[in-house]
């Protein structure tokens, strides 16, 4: 780390040296234990999550590994917005999945993210109760997780096709 800002440094198996790149901040996991790092379908850009100034709004980054100058570039440049990564989608090196609390400053929507402009588009729209989801390669919504007042948790799939079940009770 030089001047509050870390060295990212990553290589191909096959070789020899790291490249590096700087980061706007010092980088930290913006949450210890949780997955932070993350390759785009194709391998050709290296994703990760960043908190920018320490207030738990982490922001997904990308850096095109083949470029001359390496560059950290925030895909998620959205103040006051907590965004996390979700998955990459099969079949397009170019779309991930990030859900993010923009819409309402509170809970996390689904959208798909264009690495190459950044342009996000709504996916999935959270009702207001949903805690979490689950999202098949093809980038089909799986399993939406409702979180009920009372501690519960109902799991909506549009996957099989049953009553909902309600589990995890606290």
């Amino acid at each position: 780390m030089r001047d509050g800002l870390a060295k990212l440094q990553f290589r191909r198996l096959e070789e020899t040296a790291a490249r590096v790149v700087d980061t706007p901040r010092e980088l930290r996991a913006p949450w210890p234990g949780v997955e932070t790092f993350w390759w785009s379908h194709d391998g050709k850009r290296l994703l990760f999550l960043m908190d920018r100034n320490e207030d738990e709004n982490a922001h997904l980054f990308a850096v095109d590994v083949h470029a001359a100058e390496l560059t950290a570039r925030d895909l998620t440049p959205l103040d006051g917005v907590r965004a996390e990564f979700m998955r990459v989608v099969n079949g397009d090196p170019n779309i991930v999945i990030v859900r993010h609390t923009g819409r309402t400053g509170r809970a996390f929507d689904l959208y798909r993210l264009n690495l190459t402009t950044g342009d996000m588009v709504l996916h999935a729209q959270n009702p207001g109760d949903v805690c979490g989801w689950s999202v098949a390669g093809s980038s089909r919504v799986r399993m939406r997780f409702h979180c009920l007042p009372d501690g519960d948790t109902r799991l909506a799939s549009s996957v099989v096709h049953h009553p909902p079940v309600t589990c995890c009770s606290r």
